[in-house]
């Protein structure tokens, strides 16, 4: 019985730390991004349907009133499901409250969803260079050089932004800011990750975008939506991972 009594009383206290940080982040730090970024319109370039509210969800739900434009490179068609994905996206984004107008999916064969394959950076960036010009951003947001998680469509976006935003040329109107991959233990630490956070980096060179109580169960809601993907472990990452409620975004340069 005192085991249990134990386990009871860490996890009121692992839930209630949970909440008393988002709670004080989001007194300090709402509406940071849009007070340093100033209005749209902003782009977020993301490589899959699932990608906007699984690691995006945050700065998707600050941005979503600013004219946020929402640049899915492929269909996530790598189990052939990618009609079924689209979909789902647009769903999720209904969630989020992005209007399907503001949805781009490229679908381009030369850059199909593949966890084991670099996208041509040249080819992308010109692809990427053809949208952003109808849009002309004042912001394109995306992954930065690890992916996150890794994938290798996701470091093929950065590597096709940094490409831009290095042309002067080219990149001559917008900024590019990219979400920070932290390790797996923070990764896995949800919101108790905000003061570790707040420890690495000068707070003028990161932008930490947190979402209140409400604006995480709208990010699960949408997660929900990704019906194809929603499996015993994405359910678990709902629950556990850092990038439902914060983000940290860098400038790329």
């Amino acid at each position: 019985m005192p085991v249990l009594v134990y386990i009871f009383a860490a996890v009121v206290t692992a839930l209630l730390s949970h909440l008393l940080c988002i709670y004080f982040m989001c007194f300090v730090s709402r509406n940071k991004i849009i007070k340093r970024f100033g209005e749209g319109p902003y782009v977020l370039v993301v490589a899959h349907p699932d990608d906007e509210c699984m690691f995006f969800a945050p700065t998707v739900l600050s941005l979503r009133d600013k004219n946020l434009h929402v640049l899915c490179i492929s269909s996530g068609n790598f189990d052939g499901l990618g009609d079924i994905r689209k979909t789902e996206l647009s769903k999720s984004c209904h969630c989020l409250g992005i209007h399907q107008s503001l949805i781009t999916v490229m679908d381009d064969k030369q850059f199909l969803d593949d966890p084991n394959v670099l996208w041509d950076t040249e080819l992308l960036a010109e692809k990427l260079n053809t949208h952003l010009m109808k849009i002309l951003p004042k912001v394109v947001i995306t992954f930065d050089s690890q992916g996150v998680s890794g994938h290798p469509n996701h470091i093929s976006i950065f590597n096709a932004i940094q490409e831009l935003v290095r042309n002067k040329s080219v990149c001559t109107s917008w900024m590019a800011f990219q979400l920070v991959t932290v390790n797996t233990i923070r990764k896995y630490s949800g919101s108790l990750d905000l003061c570790v956070s707040r420890m690495f980096g000068r707070e003028e060179d990161r932008l930490h975008v947190v979402s209140n109580w409400h604006q995480y169960w709208t990010a699960v809601e949408a997660m929900k939506q990704h019906r194809s993907q929603f499996v015993w472990f994405r359910r678990l990452y709902v629950l556990f991972s850092r990038y439902m409620v914060i983000n940290t975004l860098t400038r790329i340069l």
